[in-house]
């Protein structure tokens, strides 16, 4: 069957991820072949024991599902260090802009050990994040790093990825998988704050205020808006609210209002044929090198090209 060829979704990064395995790590099976452009999916087969070794940082979301045999891994987050014994049916889930160094040992030496190692595009679970969330509510795409991710719905979808590859499952089957695996890591996984619903007082600034002030963000996304005029939405001073903020949501105002920003970009440039130039003013950026440089910033890639890997999109 003659596969016709797509734009990766994924990340270039993710490619050459294989580069870096350990040379006693073979590849014996890929979405490569099939020109899967969902998800990179890359199955491999290993014996004997890795020296330690750097993770190629990618802005996808890495998934590793062990289909047989048994070993130790020892993985080391900048001062952080975790160890498990991964088996048949564990998941492991990587924040692939998170850096990592890795080490891994075979429990059975005579046996190797297969696992499949599944590339998730960050674009689908911005996504899926914009469709979850409710108004007033933050919703964060960050599932951070796992070596073993207690959740059998994944395992079992990875599986059948794995079987489906074999098969030379269509592109139809690795979106829909791809998609799905990204809602529910956002819904199970991702993190949420939710002003709205919370009567609890952060200092001297009620969360229903915080919750007013992000209205106030979100209804006026293409206007300047000032740290002084969110304070004054919540009624302290610039400088108390800032804390304030940052102490109840995790980051300052300024760059809530960025990322609620990006937001509405990318679902406008998903859902319409609107210039580049127009979807940066109608987000509040008088200029678009401004607007350009923070869409990169947040989405590892130029705003043309986050248009062009949806389908159906205008590319203009």
């Amino acid at each position: 069957m003659t596969h016709q060829a797509r734009t990766p979704v994924f990340a270039r990064e993710s490619l050459e991820a294989k580069d870096v395995e350990p040379a006693n790590a073979t590849l014996v099976a890929s979405s490569r072949q099939l020109g899967w452009s969902s998800l990179l999916l890359d199955h491999f087969e290993a014996t004997g024991a890795s020296d330690d070794y750097e993770r190629r940082l990618t802005p996808d979301i890495r998934l590793v599902v062990a289909l047989a045999g048994a070993w130790d891994i020892t993985a080391h987050y900048g001062r952080r260090t975790s160890r498990a014994i991964l088996h048949a049916g564990s998941v492991a889930v990587n924040d692939g802009g998170q850096a990592m160094r890795l080490r891994w040992r075979n429990r059975h030496p005579e046996q190797p050990f297969r696992l499949a190692a599944i590339y998730l595009p960050r674009l689908f679970l911005e996504e899926a994040a914009d469709a979850l969330r409710r108004p007033g509510q933050h919703l964060h795409t960050d599932v951070g790093s796992s070596l073993v991710l207690n959740d059998m719905a994944i395992g079992g979808t990875l599986a059948a990825l794995v079987k489906a590859n074999k098969q030379g499952a269509g592109e139809l089957y690795a979106e829909q998988g791809a998609r799905w695996l990204a809602m529910h890591l956002v819904h199970a996984h991702g993190r949420a704050f939710d002003p709205a619903e919370d009567d609890r007082r952060v200092g001297g600034i009620t969360d229903r205020r915080l919750a007013r002030v992000i209205e106030f963000m979100q209804a006026n996304l293409e206007q300047h808006i000032t740290l002084a005029d969110m304070a004054r939405v919540a009624s302290v001073s610039p400088f108390h609210f800032a804390r304030l903020f940052h102490r109840a949501v995790g980051m300052s105002p300024q760059r809530y209002l960025t990322e609620e920003r990006m937001r509405m970009a990318s679902a406008m440039l998903r859902t319409t044929s609107m210039p580049v130039a127009d979807v940066a003013a109608a987000c509040g950026y008088a200029r678009h090198a401004a607007f350009s440089a923070a869409f990169l910033k947040r989405y590892a890639m130029p705003p043309l090209a986050y248009r062009r890997l949806t389908p159906g999109s205008s590319s203009g």
